[in-house]
């Protein structure tokens, strides 16, 4: 959908045609603050370039809430691993993110009051537990506990409230101060400020921070040669969700009458993936795009109207293979379309077969449905052996979906899980924290420090 344009521009689609999306986005914005003066084709290659970026790292945070749910469980229960104050509280906080607040709730708890736990981690878990409380519908209970937070003059912990209420479906902007940042939550507090507050430039700066450094939460030496890490999966969910952000940005600048149709459809496809519902039916509202039904029924869903949001899902279903898979991807995030979602991926898996799209998409809502055993089967059709991790011809959010079905299908593929997340390192910096969690657990001997005794 990308336009002809400036030299900038078509360095830039070389870039992303080579599943280099960071690289573009510096392309295109070398020496610019923002996006004022970008031409249509700078602007439709940087949105491009930020939506791909932005299920990459979405999905990167899908894959370390489940690696890490399993490592911190294992190392909070087997009596051959050293304890560490800290493991209930990141349990907590990866169980939550895969969306299993009942389950999360005891950990923050255990953390209330854990001997050797700092007292921000205290506070932090009483934050996280009162989302857990928000989520399970008891939002009285939650605010109670929230409003008892002495936050001011503690950004990281006002950040975390803000992102932490955000998360049960509350609007809050953090103060964030203005020390520089010292801690990987006291740049989340400053990139959920600016995305609250709409500052793209702080956005972008701290996104670059953090996209290319490794920043754990937490490090704590546990033997000799080890020093233990962990990292909040809030980071990854907030650069996917920055990165949706700017995208929406990009495709609702342009102005052409040639690829206005799609600009629209994915500002509007954006704006939903970053939480801005009215921005995002507004731009559907304008495009004919066959895929809008998808999202207007979203949008719709996500409202309580299920009456309209079953007439747009139906005609998406009913329509082209790409628009039926399309849906099947947003719909298995609600559960109760998880029936419907397997009868269109058997219905459309032969469509799919040996397309890394298609199959990225129908394999994460296999995934998000319980089936991965499915997913796994669909996904390796698209990854011949001759690829041997060439990022040109490797979309890196297929690959990723492909590594989470791997993940989930046992101890046989871990080695491959291992080595996909490696091959990424170079071009995304950000896999940094998922590929440690990976060894941590698929290679416990590394990892596991000196085994408790008495």
């Amino acid at each position: 959908m990308i336009p002809a344009g400036t030299a900038t521009a078509q360095q830039a689609e070389q870039l992303v045609r080579g599943h280099r999306y960071t690289e573009a986005i510096d392309a295109v914005m070398a020496g610019r603050d923002g996006l004022d003066g970008l031409a249509d084709a700078d602007l439709s290659v940087l949105g491009v370039a930020h939506l791909q970026r932005a299920y990459l790292l979405r999905d990167l945070a899908a894959l370390q809430a489940a690696i890490g749910r399993r490592y911190y469980h294992l190392r909070l229960t087997s009596d051959d691993i050293a304890p560490t104050p800290w493991t209930a509280y990141f349990l907590g906080r990866h169980l939550l993110a895969q969306g299993l607040p009942d389950q999360a709730l005891p950990h923050f708890e255990a953390s209330f009051d854990a001997a050797r736990l700092p007292g921000e981690y205290r506070r932090r878990a009483r934050i996280w537990a009162a989302a857990c409380h928000a989520l399970q519908g008891r939002t009285g209970q939650a605010n109670t506990a929230w409003d008892a937070l002495a936050v001011r003059g503690k950004p990281a912990l006002a950040g975390e409230r803000a992102y932490a209420r955000s998360v049960a479906g509350q609007d809050e902007t953090p103060a964030c101060g203005d020390a520089a940042p010292a801690s990987a939550a006291a740049f989340r507090c400053l990139l959920w400020a600016g995305l609250q507050t709409k500052d793209a430039a702080t956005v972008r700066a701290v996104q670059q921070r953090l996209l290319r450094e490794d920043l754990p939460d937490q490090e704590t030496r546990i033997s000799d040669d080890f020093v233990l890490r962990f990292y909040d999966p809030a980071t990854l969910d907030m650069l996917a969700l920055a990165d949706f952000a700017t995208a929406m940005e990009a495709f609702s600048r342009f102005q052409g009458t040639r690829g206005r149709r799609d600009a629209l459809l994915y500002a509007g496809i954006s704006a939903y993936e970053a939480g801005d519902d009215e921005r995002a039916r507004a731009f559907l509202d304008q495009t004919d795009h066959p895929l809008r039904v998808v999202y207007l029924g979203a949008l719709a869903y996500r409202a309580g109207d299920r009456a309209t949001a079953a007439q747009h899902w139906a005609q998406a279903r009913s329509g082209a293979p790409s628009t039926a898979i399309e849906w099947a991807s947003v719909a298995a995030r609600f559960e109760t379309e998880h029936d419907a979602v397997g009868a269109v991926a058997a219905r459309h898996r032969d469509a799919a077969t040996g397309n890394q799209r298609a199959s990225r998409m129908l394999g994460r809502a296999l995934l998000e449905i319980g089936q991965p055993d499915e997913a796994l089967r669909l996904l390796e059709t698209a990854y011949p052996a001759q690829f041997n991790h060439d990022l040109s011809r490797i979309e890196p959010g297929y690959l990723i979906t492909l590594t989470r079905a791997q993940f989930a299908a046992g101890r046989r593929y871990y080695p491959a899980v291992r080595s996909h997340l490696a091959s990424l390192i170079d071009a995304y910096p950000a896999v940094a924290s998922v590929l440690y969690l990976a060894q941590a657990y698929t290679a416990p001997e590394r990892t596991m420090g000196k085994k408790r005794t008495g």
